[in-house]
């Protein structure tokens, strides 16, 4: 787990307040209302565990093609935990390689 003084726990939160040159790093978030509007890019070490989405998983869910190089306008993730949160306005990005995972990933959880 981050930091206490990066851990954020029943909170209403920007996720913009908490990314810095487009990067969301290092952070806990348990139990707290995630507000976009945003597409995250899991890069490393991220959890994400139990969370309710406002969404279906087709609309929430962006696929890169493996031809694709870069990827730009997204929020890249590294080492962050969210857990037990309801996230709204939230897409997650992830390479064709990846998405059968994070599909699966997604059975079962609160959509």
């Amino acid at each position: 787990m981050a930091n206490d003084d990066k851990t954020v726990r029943k909170r209403v939160v920007d996720l913009h307040d908490h990314v810095k040159n487009g990067w969301l790093e290092g952070w806990t978030f348990l139990e707290c209302e995630i507000r976009g509007p945003a597409v995250l890019f899991f890069r490393r070490n991220v959890s994400f565990d139990h969370n309710t989405m406002d969404a279906d998983l087709d609309s929430i869910l962006w696929e890169i093609p493996a031809t694709r190089t870069q990827v730009s306008g997204a929020v890249g993730v590294n080492d962050t935990t969210f857990k037990d949160c309801t996230m709204l306005r939230i897409g997650i990005a992830a390479t064709e390689h990846d998405m059968p995972m994070l599909r699966a990933g997604f059975q079962g959880a609160k959509i």
